[in-house]
C-alpha cells in the first residue's frame, strides 16, 4: 500500500463536498494537482484552486504551483503565472481565487474545486472569515450554476473546531477506513493517515527530532493539537437556561443541570430569559451587560471552578473552541 493519500479512493465514493484531514506532506494537494492535469488532458475540464486570503500565496507561490507534480508529466508544458493562471500546453487549464475576494464570474468548463488550508492555522494572522459557510457556498454556486463540480477542501490536523463542521454536522470518522458520509452521501470527511507515511516520517531527521511532541503528534499521527480537554456534549433533559454568552457576535446559552452539576454550552438560548453577558466592547449592544472581569462575580468563579473539576461541557467542537476563547479572556 502506498504511503500517499489515494485521491482515486476518494472520489470512488461520489460525493460532492470531500473533506480530507491529513498529515503535513501526505500527499493531499500533490494528487489534486496530479489529476487536474490529467482530467484537463483528457477531458478539457478544468479547476478553481482557493485559498482565504491573498495573502496566502505570493506571486512566486502561483508561478510554481506546478512544480512538484512536473516531473511526472514530462512531454507536457505545465506554467503557472504571477496572476493566478494555470496553463497546460498553452490552454488555461485552472485558476487561483481568494474566498476573502471572489467576484461572481462563470466557469462554464470548471469541474471541481480544491480549498487548500481549510482549517486555520495561524488565528493571530488569519482567521474564518464572518459566516464564512455562506460565503462558500455563494461562490460555489456562482461556479457550479447548477452543475455538479466536485470539492476537497483540504486541511492539516490543526482542530476539528471550524465552521463548516459545524454547518454540515460533521463527526470524526470512527472505523478503520476514517471515513464517514453526511448529508445523504453528499457529504465525505475522511481522516488521510497509515502506518507507511508515519513510519516513514518518523524515520526522518524532523521526524526523529519532533517524535513525542504535541508538533509530531500533529504533523504525523493526526493528533488535532488545538483541541481541548473540555468535553463535547448535549445538555441534558434537566439542564436549565441561566444566561448567555456573546462573543464575535456569536450567542452562547448556559444550561446548568443542577441534579449533576455540570453546565453545558449550548447555541440555544432565550433572549427574554437571563442576561447576555458581551465578552468585548465589539459585541456590547443595547441588548447585553458588558462583562465585568475583577474581581469575577461569584457566578463567573463558580463556571470556572465547574470547567477546573471537568463538569464543563459544550455542545459542539466550535462552542468549545469559544469557550476557550472566553476563559483566556477572563483570565484562566
Amino acid at each position: 500500500m502506498s504511503m500517499w493519500w489515494d485521491l482515486k479512493n476518494t472520489l470512488s465514493y461520489n460525493a460532492l463536498f470531500n473533506f480530507v484531514v491529513g498529515s503535513r506532506g501526505c500527499g493531499k494537494t500533490y494528487g489534486f494537482k496530479k489529476w487536474a492535469v490529467e482530467d484537463f488532458l483528457k477531458t478539457g475540464s478544468q479547476f478553481v484552486y482557493i485559498r482565504r486570503f491573498k495573502t496566502e500565496m505570493t506571486k512566486k507561490a502561483k508561478e510554481n504551483f506546478w512544480a512538484a507534480v512536473a516531473p511526472e508529466f514530462p512531454d507536457h508544458d505545465l506554467k503557472g503565472t504571477p496572476d493566478g493562471n494555470y496553463y497546460i500546453d498553452g490552454q488555461l487549464a485552472g485558476v487561483t481565487r481568494f474566498l476573502s475576494s471572489a467576484k461572481s464570474e462563470e466557469f462554464p468548463n470548471v469541474n471541481k474545486i480544491c480549498f487548500d488550508e481549510f482549517i486555520v492555522m495561524d488565528t493571530v494572522h488569519h482567521n474564518y472569515l464572518n459566516d464564512e459557510v455562506t460565503f462558500f457556498l455563494e461562490l460555489y454556486e456562482t461556479i457550479s450554476r447548477m452543475r455538479r463540480v466536485r470539492v476537497f477542501f483540504f486541511g492539516n490536523a490543526v482542530s476539528w473546531a471550524n465552521p463548516y463542521f459545524t454547518f454540515f454536522d460533521i463527526k470524526k470518522p470512527m472505523n478503520k477506513k476514517n471515513i464517514s458520509l453526511f448529508r445523504d452521501n453528499l457529504v465525505l470527511v475522511q481522516i488521510a493517515n497509515n502506518d507507511n507515511y508515519i513510519a516513514a516520517k518518523e524515520a526522518t531527521d524532523f521526524g526523529r527530532l519532533t517524535k513525542g511532541t504535541d508538533y509530531g503528534n500533529y504533523a504525523v499521527h493526526n493528533d488535532f493539537y488545538s483541541d481541548s480537554m473540555v468535553g463535547v456534549a448535549k445538555k441534558t433533559e434537566k439542564a436549565r437556561y441561566s444566561m448567555a454568552f456573546k462573543i464575535h457576535e456569536d450567542i452562547i446559552g448556559v444550561w446548568c443541570d443542577y441534579t449533576t452539576g455540570y453546565i453545558y454550552l449550548s447555541r440555544k438560548y432565550s433572549p427574554g430569559s437571563g442576561v447576555i453577558y458581551a465578552l468585548t466592547n465589539d459585541d456590547h449592544d443595547y441588548n447585553t451587560v458588558l462583562l465585568k472581569r475583577t474581581p469575577k462575580p461569584p457566578w463567573l468563579r463558580y463556571i470556572i471552578n465547574i470547567y477546573r473539576l471537568g463538569g464543563l461541557f459544550c455542545e459542539d467542537e466550535m462552542i468549545r473552541k469559544s469557550m476557550l476563547e472566553i476563559l483566556k479572556i477572563v483570565g484562566v
